[in-house]
């Protein structure tokens, strides 16, 4: 795993723990962020569609890390 991924992971994590209420609100508004970001990508035009699918796998990656930083941010320890 990179060093920078790793310090956004630890930074994520450390955040999930300072205020575990707002983390949860956080993320429940994330990942509804997340699917109309997916759903309005469907629309783009063909000539930009390269450039929104891999927008679309990044932020679904971010997603899964916010959803899942327990068990990320456990394996940094």
């Amino acid at each position: 795993m990179a060093v920078v991924r790793q310090q956004y992971l630890k930074a994520t994590y450390q955040l999930a723990k300072n205020s575990p209420a707002a983390w949860a609100d956080f993320v429940e508004a994330f990942k509804l962020y997340t699917a109309y970001e997916l759903e309005r990508s469907m629309t783009t035009m063909t000539a930009e569609a390269q450039v929104a699918l891999g927008m679309s796998r990044r932020m679904l990656e971010i997603r899964d890390d916010f959803v899942n930083i327990e068990e990320r941010g456990g394996k940094l320890r």
